[in-house]
């Protein structure tokens, strides 16, 4: 059985407004393409959050995080499936996952790859901070969600551990698992001695992946995918005028119910 989320209460985010953490629905259509494939009803789990398939499909639709959250932990008991995020990741091209299209496709060095990533990451959604820190001999991509939320990001953190080590696998001349470490709150989410890549876990909110320095300057090769097999938004700054169009048509409710009418407002 599904719950659906009672709406953000103030305060309930900390530091951060909820305008801060809303995302492209269209992000989770992966999970349900995988959960399909697998005969898996996620009409039920939708419908308890106001959504529908078309509007998975809708490329301009926002949504909080904490709605991407519950759906997604819905969709991984429904389907009894605490590695939900893995096997998504493991089983969707690279291609097909918005902020990568550009970003990662054709690029010549895996460095470059993951600095256009953090650069594509803000036209999909406002919930996490991508960052990468070069160092002398270890490198890491960092994961940060600068709020909170009820609904864990379990599958999501799953999904990014799952992604990146996808990225690794393109890597000219290959890598070796004793080169990784990741960090992450939910270690749960990963399967025991998953490509044999060590594992840490982490009070913080948030998920890392270090890497030795020396593969940022490789060749990475991925293939580019077809512009009629991608799920682009229409219009890329439409995320931030969204949010600033909303935040304007509330300022005179003033600051205290502020927060949670933007959120409402944006879905």
């Amino acid at each position: 059985m599904t719950t659906r989320p009672d709406p953000p209460r103030d305060g309930e985010f900390g530091a951060s407004d909820p305008a801060d953490a809303m995302v492209r629905l269209v992000t989770v259509k992966p999970f349900i393409a995988h959960l399909k494939s697998k005969l898996v009803d996620v009409k039920a789990p939708l419908r308890h959050l106001g959504l529908s398939e078309a509007a998975v499909a809708d490329p301009d639709r926002l949504v909080h995080a904490e709605v991407i959250y519950g759906l997604l932990n819905d969709l991984g008991r429904i389907a009894n499936d605490p590695f939900l995020g893995v096997r998504v990741a493991e089983e969707t091209p690279i291609g097909k996952w918005l902020y990568m299209q550009d970003a990662v496709s054709g690029t010549p060095t895996l460095g470059e790859a993951l600095t256009r990533m953090i650069e594509a990451v803000p036209a999909y959604g406002a919930s996490v901070r991508h960052s990468l820190e070069i160092g002398a001999r270890f490198s890491t991509y960092r994961i940060v969600r600068p709020f909170r939320t009820r609904s864990a990001p379990v599958h999501p953190d799953g999904l990014g551990v799952a992604l990146h080590l996808k990225i690794f696998d393109h890597l000219d001349g290959g890598w070796t698992p004793s080169g990784v470490t990741v960090t992450t709150r939910h270690p749960e989410a990963i399967p025991q001695g998953y490509r044999g890549v060590r594992v840490l876990r982490t009070d913080e909110d948030k998920l890392e992946i270090a890497f030795p320095t020396a593969w940022c300057a490789r060749p990475l090769r991925i293939a580019r995918l077809p512009p009629d097999a991608r799920d682009a938004p229409q219009n890329a700054t439409s995320l931030v005028a969204a949010l600033e169009v909303v935040a304007a048509n509330r300022l005179p409710e003033g600051p205290k119910r502020l927060k949670a009418k933007v959120a409402a407002d944006l879905g």
